[in-house]
């Protein structure tokens, strides 16, 4: 076998809260996790590794009016990672014998996994509000600094990621990652019209991400390396979303995602970026009072946009246009449902990459028409 991981998890959680009566609501807890993973076979990707976390936490609510709430919480946790060594003295010997590598590139390919035991501790906070002016609108505001402990493989990874299609190379100098975030939620709702607005922004001290570097390794079926890697970085975006029934059993929905990534350090993006995307639908809803039929008609158009923010090393992804069909019926009997689902994904059979996906730099495209015919019976 090429690769075999064997890692055991085991968590713990333990959490006390008030009844909730009064103004104040106090919320307490600690976690503990435990992980431990053991490898065989005769390639390598990830090391043999033990993974302990605990942390403690309280959120504190208050209810300052009828229609407002304050909510904070904090949080510290303490991690200890502890990898095993391993050295692959085939490979460092056939390399050596094919006399065209520095002893460095000897020693990055052959060292796959250096012995680390390090403890990381760091804290996080938060506190917002969150205030409904009526029974039709619901506003939340919340700002806080949070971390991430580096996992596993961001500290030790050296290998071929057959997933992935790339070789993935940790750091084992990586430290906590460190963040502050604002966000923003709205939403306004009767019962024809809702719409939703979820802006947010983040600053990080020292995000994690996966960077192509453009050397290409010797290993087989690699490419090129993708090294762990942390710098200043920004991210900021939201999430717009509208749904209305113009006229009685016909809705148009509409939705927009935009997500912006940029590396301060470099001022380069950061890679995948996702591409901002549009999602328009339109839904007939055929259904009579009393009567067991109940059918949905559905279309809807997605618009991609050319991802032209990319990072060194990273191809650009073309935009698309996709639509698709669905029709969904279903019959009530008295104690079972029968439901009839046809749909049409892709229906003009366009050819197009996910900038996400990892068949893009296999230049590998995604699934062109799709026709599904369901049939289900519920009872």
């Amino acid at each position: 076998m090429e690769l075999d991981f064997k890692l055991n998890t085991f968590t713990g959680n333990i959490k006390a809260e008030t009844n909730g009566k009064g103004r104040w609501k106090h919320t307490f807890g600690m976690n503990t996790d435990y992980q431990e993973n053991a490898i065989e076979g005769y390639n390598f990707l990830l090391p043999q590794y033990k993974r302990t976390t605990f942390g403690f936490y309280a959120i504190e609510q208050i209810a300052l009016s009828g229609k407002l709430k304050l909510v904070g919480g904090a949080r510290v946790d303490r991690g200890n990672v502890n990898i095993r060594e391993f050295k692959d003295t085939i490979l460092e010997d056939y390399l050596n014998r094919m006399n065209i590598y520095t002893p460095s590139e000897v020693l990055f390919y052959s060292n796959r996994s250096r012995s680390l035991n390090r403890w990381l501790t760091d804290f996080s906070g938060s506190v917002g509000f969150i205030y409904t002016p009526d029974n039709k609108q619901i506003i939340k505001l919340n700002t806080g600094r949070s971390f991430r402990l580096p996992a596993a493989n961001e500290l030790s990874a050296n290998g071929v990621h057959h997933g992935t299609f790339r070789h993935e190379a940790g750091d084992t100098a990586l430290n906590s990652e460190i963040g502050y975030q604002l966000d923003l939620s709205y939403t306004y709702e009767t019962s024809r019209f809702y719409i939703s607005l979820n802006p947010f922004v983040s600053w990080f001290t020292n995000y994690i991400f996966l960077e192509p570097t453009g050397e290409w390794s010797v290993l087989p079926h690699a490419g090129q390396i993708y090294r762990y890697n942390q710098a200043e970085a920004f991210i900021g975006g939201g999430e717009f979303s509208v749904s209305y029934e113009f006229v009685p059993d016909f809705t148009f929905e509409s939705a927009i995602e935009y997500v912006y990534l940029q590396n301060l350090t470099d001022g380069y993006p950061l890679p995948f970026s996702p591409p901002a995307s549009v999602l328009n639908g339109l839904t007939w809803h055929l259904h009579k009072e009393n009567k067991p039929l109940d059918t949905h008609f559905r279309i809807e158009h997605r618009y991609t946009v050319r991802q032209s923010r990319i990072a060194r090393n990273e191809e650009e992804t073309p935009g698309y246009n996709l639509f698709d069909l669905g029709i969904t019926s279903s019959y009530s009997l008295k104690k079972s449902k029968i439901e009839v689902n046809f749909q049409v994904q892709n229906i003009f059979d366009k050819r197009y990459y996910n900038h996400l996906s990892y068949y893009r730099k296999l230049n590998i495209p995604e699934m062109g028409r799709n026709v599904q015919f369901i049939i289900k019976y519920i009872f």
